[in-house]
Order: C-alpha cells, then sequence, then structure tokens
C-alpha cells in the first residue's frame, strides 16, 4: 500500500476545492469513474455528492 497522499498517481482531478472527508472510489466496465465524498462549508461533512467523469 502506498501512502503518498497521492504524489505518485498518474492521474489526478480536483473534484472540490474545500473541507471533504472519506470517499469511496469505483470503476464502471464502461470506463467511466463514480467518486462519492463528504463535504460541507464550514466542516467536512455535510453533503455527500457523487461526480461521475472518464479519465482523459
Amino acid at each position: 500500500m502506498c501512502r503518498d497522499e497521492g504524489s505518485t498517481w498518474s492521474i489526478s482531478r480536483l473534484l472540490h476545492d474545500g473541507q471533504t472527508c472519506y470517499s469511496s472510489l469505483v470503476a464502471l466496465p464502461n470506463g467511466e469513474i463514480l467518486c462519492a465524498f463528504e463535504n460541507g462549508k464550514k466542516t467536512s461533512a455535510g453533503n455527500i455528492p457523487l461526480d461521475r467523469f472518464i479519465l482523459e
């Protein structure tokens, strides 16, 4: 397991510019990636958006 805060990942994407906490990723058979994560205005929790994207 690599614990370098993602600095060695070859691809990155900013999903939220603010406080966040726990996230979950899944890769779909069609190549799409889904990411659910907690975020909020005053704390890192409060909302759980689901972002969908393709790594291109």
